[in-house]
Order: C-alpha cells, then structure tokens, then sequence
C-alpha cells in the first residue's frame, strides 16, 4: 500500500480492485469511513487498511466427486 495518510476515491478503488460505484456503497452503508475536505472525499489509510483486512478471506469449495 502506498505510503500517505488520506486516499482519493479513485485510489482506494485501485487498491481494492472495486469500482467506484461499490465504494460508495460501502461508504453509504457504513462499511468504510471517509473525511471530506471541501468537495472532495478521502479515505484515512487506517480505515482503508481496516476495510482490506475486513475483506472475506477467497475460500474455494471443494470439488464433488
């Protein structure tokens, strides 16, 4: 991750591989926080970081035989 202390929408969506549309969604309902500063949105790196480790870990289901 890259190394500053606020993230644009535009970044945390790189950082996560989710489109904008999903960000704000998780913004809207609560899954990650966000500071404004003017008309702009920002994501603190510890809310983001929190978010990621939050993230469902990728189980695979095992084949039937």
């Amino acid at each position: 991750m890259i190394d500053k202390p606020l993230f644009s929408i535009d970044e945390v969506t790189q950082q996560t591989g989710r489109c904008r549309a999903s960000i704000y969604r998780f913004l809207r309902d609560g899954k990650l926080a966000a500071v404004k500063s003017g008309r702009r949105t920002f994501v603190k790196r510890a809310d983001l970081t929190a978010f990621i480790d939050a993230m469902s870990a990728y189980k695979p289901k095992k084949a039937a035989d």
